[in-house]
Parts: C-alpha cells; structure tokens; sequence
C-alpha cells in the first residue's frame, strides 16, 4: 500500500468509525511492528497487551490507543542489547515498503518497563509511534496465540497476547496501588469495558489467579473489602469525578458513562469475582 493508498484508507476507515485518520494511520503502523515480530526469532518472546489488544478485541470504537504495549518474556537490562532485538526487528522485510528509525528510548513506570520511540516512514508519511515493553510478570492461565485480521488491509497476523484475565489483573493493580494519586482514568474505562463486554466469556476461579499472582508479584496488598474501599474513594473524590469528566471529553467511546456508573460497574465486577 503506498501512501496515497493509506491516506485515502485512512479517511474511509476514520469516518466509519468516528476516529480521526491520523489513528488509522497510526494502527497501519502498529500492524506493521506485528507483522515484523510474528516474522522474528522474538516472536515468542514479545507478548501483546495494553489498549491494542483491548482495541483489537472490543474493536476501534469501543477503545482506542497510542502506544504499542508489550511483555518481553526475556530480560534485557542493557539499553544496547535491547535495541539490538528492536532494530533486528523493525529490519525485517514484509514488502510493505514502510521503513522504521528508533529516535530513542526511555524507562518508563518506575523502571518496570522501556519506552523505544519510533518514527515510521511510508513514502511522505512520518508519522511518530511509541512501543512500550514491560519486564517478565506472571501470565494465567496462559499466553492467547491470537490471529489477528488488521483493520486497514485485512491481512492476518499471528501474534501472542495476554489472556483476559491476566489484563483485567493488571489493571485492577494499578487502580488499587495509586488510590486516589491516579492520573489514569483510561485504567478505569479499561476494567469498565470488560466487566461490559469481556467479564462473561472469563472463568472466575482464574481471575482470582490471575489477581493473586499479579498483585503477589507486584508488592501489593490486597483483599476483597480493600479493593472496593479504594474504588469506593474514588467514587466520592471530586477530583477523580473531574479527571473522568476530562477523560469523556476526549474520548469518544468513553461519551455518556458517569463516573458513579463506572465505579459502580467495576464494584459489581469485583464483587462477582470475590464470591465465586
């Protein structure tokens, strides 16, 4: 596809969707970096999670993202060593005629994970991208080996990716261990969308696994009236209330969900979880 091509792609796919083409774009590139890993001797090694995998599974209109995240099932602590696997990476040819610079790199999340930031070329496009790699942390049941039909040219990719119940755990740490400091309200709207549209298809007595191992790994405490006292919290802060407000505003798959729905969503998720 040339840029002429994606361009016009872009502005179809945008207006069906109700995103802007510059998001388009931006999957066309991420797409790209997967096709490249499923080719790689990584492939097995870099593991999808994040809003992509949350996008590729609710679809476009339901969550968006700007940034490419990954588990990196090996550890690499020298800077050099790991720019090596992305530069050996973005080399592969796909016959896609897109071409990817690394411009940098940076920790990220107190060091738990690094930052590569990538400028991806196809012929007058430049369009910048951000891959976010986090270090080894426990997986239950089981890393998903998902094909993956992208949404700009419908080809298939093969690429590994977190189980459900392993994404809901993360995020439900992350909510918990920063309480009220959080500035994430997107963490929020994440576990929101699952217990709308993911919770059903889960197996609870995995969840609580998947929980157990990831707040263990992590450092942080928890119980069941611990979690809903912190969302509880959040439910009644005014400057949560506002960040939400914020965070609806700017994103339109979040339009039309109070803050009190939210919460009260996640509260009656947990509560399910923790009576099985």
């Amino acid at each position: 596809m040339n840029s002429r091509a994606l361009s016009d792609k872009a502005k179809y796919l945008a207006n069906k969707h109700n995103v802007t083409a510059s998001l388009i774009i931006n999957h066309y590139f991420f797409d790209a970096i997967l096709r490249r890993i499923s080719r790689s001797i990584y492939h097995k090694q870099f593991i999808l999670k994040g809003g992509y995998l949350l996008s590729i599974h609710l679809g476009i209109a339901t969550r968006t993202t700007n940034d490419l995240d990954f588990l990196l099932k090996n550890h690499y602590s020298d800077d050099n060593a790991f720019l090596r696997i992305v530069q050996n990476i973005i080399n592969i040819d796909v016959n896609d005629s897109i071409k990817f610079e690394i411009i940098g790199i940076d920790e990220i999340q107190d060091g738990l994970a690094k930052r590569v930031k990538l400028l991806s070329k196809l012929e007058r496009i430049r369009q910048p991208v951000n891959i976010d790699i986090a270090k080894p942390e426990p997986i239950h049941p089981n890393v998903k080996l998902m094909n993956y039909t992208s949404i700009v040219n419908g080809d298939e990719i093969k690429i590994r990716a977190y189980p459900f119940e392993t994404v809901l755990a993360e995020k439900l740490q992350t909510v918990v261990s920063l309480g009220l400091a959080s500035s994430r309200a997107k963490d929020l709207f994440d576990l929101f969308i699952i217990s709308k549209r993911s919770f059903n298809d889960l197996d609870l007595h995995n969840i609580l696994i998947a929980i157990e191992k990831t707040f263990k790994h992590r450092g942080t405490y928890y119980n069941h009236a611990f979690i809903v006292n912190v969302l509880l919290s959040i439910k009644n802060s005014v400057l949560q209330q506002n960040l939400w407000r914020n965070y609806e505003r700017k994103h339109y798959f979040a339009k039309g969900i109070t803050h009190s729905s939210l919460i009260g969503s996640i509260i009656e998720m947990i509560n399910k979880i923790f009576d099985e």
